[in-house]
């Protein structure tokens, strides 16, 4: 009779140490990236309420003396007020915009049998790599023929064409991942494609859409170059270009920092207040993007 034989348990399986070095290495580059961002917000903050030799003397200390008026001398004497409603109105008109017109172009190319929608799609793609400084001259030769120039509504147009490649491929993926037993039951309720995607579509990505509405207002309140090429007189200057006059004008009246600094919080203050409001869906909206 033989002795029963001892079975041998599987050895189990440990993570290399490499494994764990290069999983802590991307929370590394986040919270190293956040830290800096946070840092510099800060220093813009305090430097703001600064006179600039506090600025220079203590860089990352508290001012000695708080200089609140920095920010209502930026506000009255640099035109930000005219450039703030200009501001306002052209993100927000062409925000709206996008969104108008990249929804029923994404519900046709995921949805719909377009003709040569993967073609279309990627036309779109293609466009998001496209820097929109290439086509300035050819923009600005053809708006100066139609009267565009120094006009909001030109560069409401041109901001909301070099924001739509970028909001149609994120809604294309927003529209792709809805079910299509409900696209089939809108049908059989005599629903056309109309109907279906204002009562279907665009209540169940309104997540997506929110998304591209604030990513489209972010970029738009800190562009500079294109309303400095289209906008000539101060009555349509935007709230960067009233910022750009007050660096020229403290240049030649004397270097006064904690001036400049609070027009750059002025200019940083909206969009941060927006994107701390609605970090949740343009969060939510950015992670179902990419699973898509």
């Amino acid at each position: 009779m033989t002795a029963p034989t001892a079975t041998r348990r599987p050895a189990r399986a440990t993570r290399s140490t490499p494994g764990k070095l290069f999983g802590w290495l991307p929370r590394l580059a986040i919270w190293l990236v956040v830290g800096f961002n946070v840092v510099v917000l800060a220093i813009t903050l305090l430097s703001s309420v600064k006179t600039t030799k506090d600025i220079f003397a203590s860089p990352m200390g508290l001012p000695t003396t708080w200089e609140w008026g920095n920010w209502s001398t930026a506000w009255s004497n640099s035109g930000f007020a005219v450039g703030a409603l200009n501001s306002l109105i052209v993100v927000g008109s062409a925000s709206v915009a996008v969104v108008l017109i990249a929804a029923p172009a994404a519900y046709a190319l995921s949805r719909m049998n377009v003709r040569w929608a993967r073609q279309l799609s990627t036309a779109f793609v293609l466009g998001i790599g496209i820097p929109p400084h290439i086509i300035i001259i050819p923009l600005f030769i053809e708006f100066s023929q139609l009267g565009l120039i120094n006009s909001k509504l030109g560069l409401i147009i041109v901001y909301a064409g070099v924001s739509l490649p970028f909001a149609v491929f994120l809604l294309t993926g927003f529209m792709a991942a809805v079910p299509k037993e409900i696209e089939e039951a809108a049908s059989l309720d005599g629903a056309g494609p109309v109907a279906t995607l204002v009562r279907i579509f665009l209540p169940t990505v309104r997540t997506g859409l929110l998304t591209v509405f604030i990513i489209t207002a972010v970029s738009l309140w800190n562009e500079v170059l294109i309303a400095l090429t289209f906008v000539q007189s101060n009555d349509n200057f935007t709230l960067g270009l009233s910022l750009m006059s007050l660096l020229s004008a403290i240049q030649y009246s004397g270097a006064d920092y904690g001036l400049l600094f609070a027009g750059v919080s002025i200019m940083l203050g909206p969009m941060l207040l927006l994107f701390i409001l609605l970090r949740r869906f343009v969060i939510e909206g950015m992670t179902l993007g990419v699973g898509k």
